[in-house]
């Protein structure tokens, strides 16, 4: 459902086939009455842009109407298991033969082969499988069911884009189309960042600690904190990545009268909670949570913008549609829903120069299109993997835009890291450490998302610095 919402929302045609009264999350709660009839909130989310038909494709009629559109269609997402698209004579080789610029994409829970293959699986059991339950909750009771629902499909589906994006790129030069196997399954591996790594590294089962983070060190702060009006979230650091928020934060404390000698007294660039006093984790905790609970999360998110503290509000529902930076960003757009009128709606989730990515219609029940069958274009050899050739430049730090890189590395782009011995990428100081030795080059974590990249540091304070990054740009 969300991999084909991306897709009408950049302007592709897509259709949403339905079974006759078969379609459970039409009926997945919160329901709203409209002049058609109830509704699924939910299903409206994920169908919004869509023309939507309904076939029935166990009957032979049926099966032709839905063989007729995958004959002039680019790409045919389902959710069958392998056995069960074979029985309806929608296999892969079936499909190829009739189109083979076909790209077919199965998202399902375990995958077209191995032991689970064709077993059914909630989002529960995928959280569960995939060590992420095991994370979650308080180190002394039970493991905690993430509330936001359906995260490893929701997981699969923006995988499952991603990979058609690439095969459509790789039609484009071969002419051929693929088969597209999404696990929902496999994607818990990516929602548990470095956890993977202290076990295959050091054979550290790191446990869930609730508010706290483990992360394989000795000793860390809480990450929430409760404040005037909510609570708020820290990631604590010291260091050259925490150490100016702060030295900033110990200041205006002390203008409150709210730090003590000892607390202005520390160095926060060398300071380790590890090997100082055994109390001053809990010290810190009491005087920095005594503090919180005088602002509200507004006036310390305003605070961290300005000296580099990592701190945020957790916001409500009701915070979010009235948050300003949203609002700046035209992050909300409307769409006429039919029977249902005007709907305000989560718009692109990028935003790309040239380029709209945006909700621009409800979903509408349709009559079944007619499409004229694709052509079969003349097939040729790809050569290496689908983005050989690509090069990308990696000047990102810590998760997101490394492991955007890494993902196109994985895919055949040349992707050149850059860094500095002054400023380098800040996994590379997270644990695991090869050995159990702390060291810039000895980390787990740095190596899981730059693998299969190129690396070399530069000094963007050097004087020919903006030289070489000129031409790495014009190579790019």
């Amino acid at each position: 459902m969300l991999l084909g919402k991306h897709f009408a929302d950049l302007g592709a045609e897509v259709v949403l086939v339905e079974r006759p009264g078969e379609e459970r999350l039409r009926n997945y709660p919160p329901m709203v009455e409209t002049s058609d009839g109830p509704i699924s909130t939910t299903w409206l989310s994920y169908s919004l842009g869509k023309r939507v038909v309904e076939i029935d494709i166990e009957s032979d009629a049926g099966r032709a109407e839905l063989l007729g559109l995958i004959d002039g269609a680019d790409v045919f997402a389902h959710d069958l298991t392998n056995s069960v698209a074979e029985a309806l004579g929608l296999g892969q080789r079936e499909l190829r033969d009739r189109n083979s610029g076909l790209i077919v994409v199965a998202v399902t829970p375990f995958g077209a082969d191995g032991p689970y293959a064709g077993r059914a699986a909630s989002d529960l059991v995928q959280v569960a499988m995939s060590g992420y339950l095991h994370m979650t909750g308080s180190g002394e009771g039970r493991p905690l069911k993430p509330s936001a629902p359906a995260q490893s499909y929701l997981h699969a589906g923006n995988h499952a884009f991603a990979a058609t994006l690439i095969a459509l790129r790789h039609r484009k030069q071969t002419g051929r189309g693929t088969f597209i196997d999404q696990s929902a399954r496999d994607t818990g591996t990516w929602m548990l960042t470095h956890t993977y790594q202290h076990w295959d590294m050091q054979r550290v089962n790191l446990k869930r600690q609730g508010q706290n983070r483990d992360m394989g060190a000795k000793k860390r702060l809480r990450s929430v904190f409760p404040c005037k009006d909510g609570f708020v979230v820290w990631m604590f650091q010291t260091g050259h990545i925490g150490s100016r928020g702060l030295n900033a934060l110990v200041k205006h404390m002390d203008a409150e009268g709210m730090a003590p000698d000892w607390l202005q007294r520390i160095d926060w660039m060398t300071v380790d909670l590890a090997s100082g006093e055994a109390d001053l984790g809990a010290k810190l905790e009491q005087v920095f949570g005594d503090y919180l609970m005088t602002k509200t999360g507004a006036e310390l998110l305003d605070f961290a913008i300005g000296s580099g503290l990592m701190m945020a509000p957790a916001q409500t529902i009701a915070d979010v549609v009235v948050d300003p930076q949203l609002a700046a960003r035209d992050s909300w757009k409307s769409v006429e829903q039919p029977g249902m009128g005007s709907l305000r709606v989560p718009g692109a989730p990028v935003r790309m120069r040239g380029l709209r990515w945006e909700p621009r219609t409800g979903a509408v029940e349709s009559a079944l299109p007619v499409w004229e069958p694709r052509k079969a274009k003349p097939e040729t050899t790809a050569q290496g993997l689908p983005l050989a050739g690509v090069r990308v430049l990696d000047f990102g730090s810590t998760l997101a835009a490394p492991t955007a890189a890494r993902i196109l590395a994985d895919f055949g782009a040349d992707v050149i890291k850059v860094e500095s011995h002054t400023h380098p990428d800040t996994l590379r100081v997270g644990t695991p450490y090869m050995g159990g030795i702390p060291g810039i080059d000895r980390s787990g974590y740095f190596a899981a998302y730059s693998a299969g990249k190129r690396s070399f540091a530069l000094n963007l304070q050097a004087p020919d610095a903006k030289d070489i990054v000129r031409r790495l740009v014009e190579n790019a």
